[in-house]
């Protein structure tokens, strides 16, 4: 079983490839290679190809720590008792915060979402960006044939739209 593109994971329909507690972008030349070959940048280009991943135990400020640390806005949360990750996200925190949640006694498990959307390394950018406007969401779990592959995110997608020679069809409102 996999997962429709753009629609939550169904539990048990990946496994993730590898995580870890470091964030970096997957090193391509992302604008620069779609403009050269006449084409429009792909998920794939965008992603971060590393995440961070955490534990449900984890605290709101270990999360908010390692978010900041790794520069990042988003972690994948994996529990051993749940076959799909789950995520948090630093709205996640500032909600929490905001709500005067103690950030050392609560936990990401209370905070993180109960799944996560997926999205295919071969969709463009503009996909992407489209399915993440219509749901509200940030960022877009990749998966490849049922391996999770990387994260993007809107920050993602506007680095690659801003880098020296990207380009984007879509053309202003």
């Amino acid at each position: 079983m996999s997962a429709h593109p753009g629609q939550r994971l169904p539990l048990g329909s990946w496994r993730p490839a590898e995580a870890s507690d470091k964030l970096e972008p997957n090193g391509t030349s992302g604008g620069r290679a779609a403009y050269e070959r006449g084409g429009l940048m792909q998920v794939r280009e965008g992603m971060s190809s590393i995440i961070l991943a955490l534990g449900p135990g984890h605290t709101v400020r270990d999360a908010a720590a390692k978010m900041t640390e790794k520069g990042t806005g988003a972690a994948l949360v994996f529990d051993e008792h749940s076959p799909a990750p789950r995520i948090i996200t630093e709205r996640d925190v500032l909600n929490s915060i905001g709500r005067g949640d103690d950030p050392d006694e609560e936990l990401v498990e209370a905070h993180m979402s109960e799944s996560v959307i997926s999205a295919p390394p071969d969709w463009s950018l503009e996909r992407a960006a489209e399915e993440m406007v219509k749901l509200g969401i940030r960022h877009l779990v990749v998966v490849d044939r049922g391996e999770l592959v990387g994260v993007l995110s809107m920050r993602d997608i506007v680095r690659c739209w801003t880098s020296e020679g990207a380009t984007s069809s879509m053309s202003p409102p």
